[in-house]
Parts: C-alpha cells; structure tokens; sequence
C-alpha cells in the first residue's frame, strides 16, 4: 500500500511538470525609447521586443516638426509634401503612417508591426534600413546600436519620460 502511495504522488508529480511545461506561456513585450530633441524637433524611436530575446516585434517613431524647422510656412504647404509620401506607407504591409496637423508644427507616426511586415519588401524600400539579406527579424541590439552612439544626439528615456516638444 505504501508502494503504490509513493508511486501515485511520483506520478502526480510527473503529470504536473508537463502540464506546467506545456502550459500557455505569453511573451512579455518590453520596450526601449530614444529621443533626439532641439527647439523645432523632436524625434522619438520605441522599440517593442519579446523579453530575453534579440527580436522587435513593432517599432514606432514619432517625429514633431514646427513648419519652419521643417522648411515651410504653413499647414497647407507641409500637408502638400506629406501627403503623397503618405500613400506609399499604404501599400507596405503592417506598416502605418498617420500626420497630425496642428497650428504651428506637424506630428508624423509610424508604426511598424514585424509580425504582420514582409521583410522582403522592406529590403527593397529605401526608407528602411536591413542589415544581412538573410534577415528573419529585426534585432534589437543592431536597432538601437546606432541610437546609443554618444555623437547620435539620442539619449534613452525611461518609463516613457520624453522632453516636452518645444517649438
């Protein structure tokens, strides 16, 4: 009787490791932000990667211009610049672009969803830059390698702190 109590908890114990192993296991998505900002600029990188691993799974940059540090006088003439870049973000898939208009300056996003993108086409845009041709994803130590060089002017945020924009 003792037997077979010691081989019943052994077995209790078995099924519970591989139900815990086989269980659901969500990714935890984690995310690291830059910033670069100087009066009538302000750019922002997010990146969106799987915790313990290289991989970024969306990227998002937010770019806020006033209209003369982007080289215009008005709403109108750097809504007549934008919007027909803004039709070729369409076309790429899991890529989206929107620009907000405000009085004195221009807000631009984008957000880039690698589960959804086709690396292949992105290879080919130069807008995008790809390292290795045989790219599955996108690495997070490449990404912001180039944001931690202390002659980008970007400097990382923490916990979502960003400067205010200033015109």
């Amino acid at each position: 009787m003792k037997r077979n109590k010691t081989l019943i908890s052994f077995l209790l114990v078995i099924v519970m490791i591989i139900l815990n192993a086989c269980g659901s296991k969500e990714k935890t998505i984690e995310s690291i932000a830059f910033q670069n900002a100087i009066p009538g600029r302000d750019i922002r990188y997010i990146f969106y990667y799987e915790k313990g691993s290289d991989k970024i799974v969306k990227q998002e940059s937010i770019t806020i211009f006033s209209y003369s540090a982007f080289g215009v006088d008005s709403q109108e003439e750097a809504k007549a610049l934008l919007d027909p870049l803004s039709k070729d973000y369409e076309a790429i898939k899991g890529v989206t672009q929107t620009v907000e208009y405000e009085t004195d300056y221009l807000t631009e996003k984008i957000m880039v969803d690698y589960s959804k993108v086709d690396l292949k086409q992105l290879k080919d845009d130069p807008r995008f830059e790809i390292e290795g041709e045989d790219a599955d994803y996108f690495s997070l130590t490449r990404s912001v390698k180039p944001f931690r060089n202390k002659t980008s002017g970007f400097v990382e945020i923490k916990d979502g702190n960003f400067k205010e924009f200033q015109p």
